[in-house]
């Protein structure tokens, strides 16, 4: 299937933001997946992904949420400064100064599921979200917040969200969580404690562990890289998406 790239701006609270568009040429309306970059900002990697979706058939918008920032995309050999600026874009606590956070973003993903309901290409009725990382996080609070738009979901290796877990009170999206086995970042008592609690609120959703993987295991530009574990991460992805998305 033939893709056509378009990187779209829109106005945004802190300035111009810029989506990085994929879709394919032919006549939709398709599927739309927005999908949200991890630590290291809309990188060679999100690309990738994004290009492979739209083969699958969907129009997939991924802003890049560090357009308030000089330095855009952070390289994979400087992991301490991708986590500086984690911090500095996500709530690490409850603390309001730091739930301020959260608020920025979100309103920024907002106006992009906006901007990707709105395209020609796009059915505003059949919306998903992808992310990794931090992306993840954010990409599980986007579906909370905007549950009459996002209709399914795909977090990989999701850190930070047992803080954020009553917001699945207002969950409608079906849930598929991918985590590495070997992931120190998030321990298993954080992945059951997901589990618990989604099962609790009676929100669908499926866990899949692999124990050979780490934190980052689906980037084939990270030392991390699993393929074995990816490639079943990506199958099962777009097998959810075509369920749940048609």
């Amino acid at each position: 299937m033939e893709i056509i790239e378009e990187t779209i701006e829109i106005d945004a609270p802190g300035g111009r933001m810029a989506i990085l568009g994929y879709r394919p040429q032919a006549h939709g309306p398709f599927p739309g997946v927005l999908l949200v970059m991890d630590a290291f900002g809309v990188d060679g990697h999100i690309r990738s992904v994004a290009s492979r979706l739209a083969a699958e058939g969907y129009v997939v918008f991924a802003p890049d949420l560090y357009y308030r920032e000089s330095e855009r995309t952070l390289p994979y050999t400087s992991p301490d400064r991708a986590a500086d600026r984690v911090m500095r874009t996500i709530a690490l606590s409850d603390a309001q100064e730091e739930r301020v956070k959260d608020e920025r973003v979100l309103a920024d993903i907002s106006l992009a599921v906006g901007a990707l309901a709105e395209h020609p290409s796009a059915d505003p009725a059949r919306l998903g979200a992808l992310g990794f990382g931090m992306g993840g996080r954010l990409a599980f609070l986007a579906a909370c917040h905007m549950s009459e738009q996002i209709r399914a979901a795909s977090i990989f290796y999701a850190g930070r969200m047992v803080p954020v877990l009553f917001e699945a009170r207002a969950l409608r999206a079906p849930l598929l969580l991918l985590f590495g086995g070997r992931d120190r970042s998030i321990p298993f008592a954080q992945v059951d404690r997901i589990q618990a609690e989604l099962g609790y609120l009676g929100k669908p959703h499926e866990v899949k562990i692999y124990p050979l993987a780490e934190h980052g295991f689906f980037c084939e530009e990270r030392p991390v890289f699993h393929a074995e574990s990816a490639r079943d991460a990506w199958q099962r992805t777009t097998r959810w998406f075509a369920k749940h998305l048609g």
